[in-house]
């Protein structure tokens, strides 16, 4: 068995089109479908983000200290 992951917008016809890679056997197969019944908020979704602004941080000033005061910057909101 081998694993395909789509990620996609489900528009107002909720009617979805795979396409398959071509070293996929033609003929039967059984396709399972699992619906995430609490999906993320887009905007929330910020990781590569941050990850990205963030890459190297740590060659230029301690992380741990970093870390802290942004920590402390929560606290005050």
């Amino acid at each position: 068995m081998r694993t395909i992951a789509y990620d996609l917008d489900l528009n107002e016809n909720r009617t979805i089109l795979l396409k398959f890679p071509e070293d996929i056997p033609l003929g039967r197969h059984q396709i399972i479908v699992i619906v995430d019944e609490n999906p993320a908020d887009p905007d929330e979704d910020k990781f590569e983000e941050i990850l990205t602004d963030t890459t190297g941080l740590w060659k230029h000033q301690d992380g741990l200290a970093y870390q802290t005061k942004l920590r402390s910057e929560w606290d005050r909101l």
